[in-house]
């Protein structure tokens, strides 16, 4: 086992940066990035896992990737369906593709577009893209069932594919709210936007919320199904008693249930698509620092943990011992969560704990089970210990998305 970094650590935050090239070269195939090196550890382009590899690796300015990158765009295309889902995964072998974990590859090929022209100026690139890129926010508007301006997913359907994630999901919906936005669909973002701020965001007290039923009202002509909204935000009031004070968006909505643990991932993404006001991003990083969501190494997945016996228990996080507490996503320390948390943190001028993070995420791609500089997939949440697939592309992208969003003091996402 490789554990502790023994040179200092500004040679190791820049070593790390030349690693993490190393690797995302090494995740590199004709079709695109396969999200590991390893021909054991997902030898597949993954909807999105080579777009999340794409931010590093189009921030990183090499050529060699930029080129990796448009190549899973390309794949990724070819392969969507006729109603406009992107796949899961493509196998690099046989060119296989799979649908499974669907809700959250459509969302991200959008933004992997958007954000590989804006990096690029590539129209040409840009219009061989545009039909595939209306056809996936079709296909997304169709899961918004209710007409509510959310989106909704089946358990275990996105990047926590098999995590009791379900319902309106705090993930899936700030990815959605990202690509309503990149696409310019100004009135849709907008509901989601107000949709999102009602649904997820509980901390307010009984005063505040009776403000909030006021506050629909006056946005009738705005809200098409302003009664809906108005039913769910009563049913939160009347659980609020269970809920008490919860200083982050929850993880999911759905019927008469919620999930009321940390989601780091889909709290960071909605920092960094603006979905959480100034106030709002201030309790989300204060909470994350105050219970050590980072420690030993950003990020947990999820806070606190899940154990047998608790509502959102289930038996298959036994399977493997996979799921179980501080494992996988059940509290497992996963580093591309990581690079999303080192760019909330540099985006709200947290400078200081952003260096810091960015520091103890270098430390977590060292750590290996093998050699040095591993680049594993995830790491258990209380030891630190390397647990998953070593040569993962997204481990190092966002470590190289992190490096230069420290590095440059600013954020470049939508």
């Amino acid at each position: 086992m490789f554990g502790t970094y023994t040179g200092e650590p500004r040679k190791m935050i820049h070593e790390g940066y030349k690693q993490a090239i190393k690797i995302l070269k090494e995740c590199t195939s004709d079709i695109g990035f396969k999200a590991s090196a390893l021909d054991e550890g997902y030898d597949e382009v993954w909807g999105r896992d080579s777009m999340i590899t794409l931010l590093g690796a189009i921030s990183s300015g090499d050529k060699e990737l930029q080129k990796a990158a448009r190549a899973s765009l390309a794949t990724l295309r070819k392969y969507q369906t006729g109603l406009g889902l992107i796949p899961n995964n493509v196998d690099v072998k046989n060119r296989e593709p799979q649908y499974r974990a669907y809700m959250d590859g459509t969302l991200w090929y959008i933004l992997g577009v958007h954000f590989y022209y804006k990096n690029t100026g590539d129209t040409k690139f840009l219009k061989a893209h545009e039909k595939s890129i209306e056809k996936g926010l079709s296909w997304m508007r169709h899961q918004d069932v209710d007409n509510f301006g959310l989106v909704s997913t089946q358990e275990s359907s996105n990047w926590m594919d098999l995590f009791s994630v379900r319902g309106k999901t705090l993930y899936d919906n700030a990815l959605y709210y990202a690509a309503l936005r990149v696409c310019k669909e100004r009135s849709r973002a907008r509901l989601a936007y107000i949709s999102f701020q009602h649904i997820f965001w509980i901390h307010e007290s009984q005063a505040m919320l009776t403000e909030r039923l006021r506050e629909l009202s006056r946005l009738e002509k705005e809200v098409k199904n302003i009664r809906y909204l108005e039913d769910e935000l009563i049913r939160i009031m009347k659980t609020c008693s269970n809920l008490g004070w919860r200083p982050y968006f929850l993880a999911f909505y759905g019927f008469r249930e919620y999930g009321d643990w940390f989601d780091s991932l889909g709290n960071m993404l909605a920092i960094l698509f603006g979905l959480a006001t100034p106030a709002q991003s201030k309790m989300i990083l204060d909470f994350a620092g105050q219970v050590g969501i980072s420690e030993p190494h950003p990020i947990k997945a999820i806070y606190p943990p899940i154990f047998p016996g608790e509502r959102e228990w289930r038996d298959y996080y036994k399977i493997g011992n996979l799921n179980l507490p501080h494992h996988y996503h059940n509290g497992g320390i996963w580093p591309f969560i990581g690079g999303f948390y080192v760019a909330a943190l540099v985006k709200t001028k947290r400078m200081r704990e952003a260096k810091s993070a960015l520091e103890q995420l270098a430390m977590a791609n060292y750590k290996g089970k093998k050699y040095e500089w591993e680049f594993n997939e995830w790491l258990h949440g209380a030891t630190g210990n390397p647990m998953g697939y070593e040569k993962q592309a997204w481990s190092a992208s966002m470590y190289i998305f992190a490096y230069n969003c420290v590095k440059s003091r600013r954020v470049n996402l939508l």
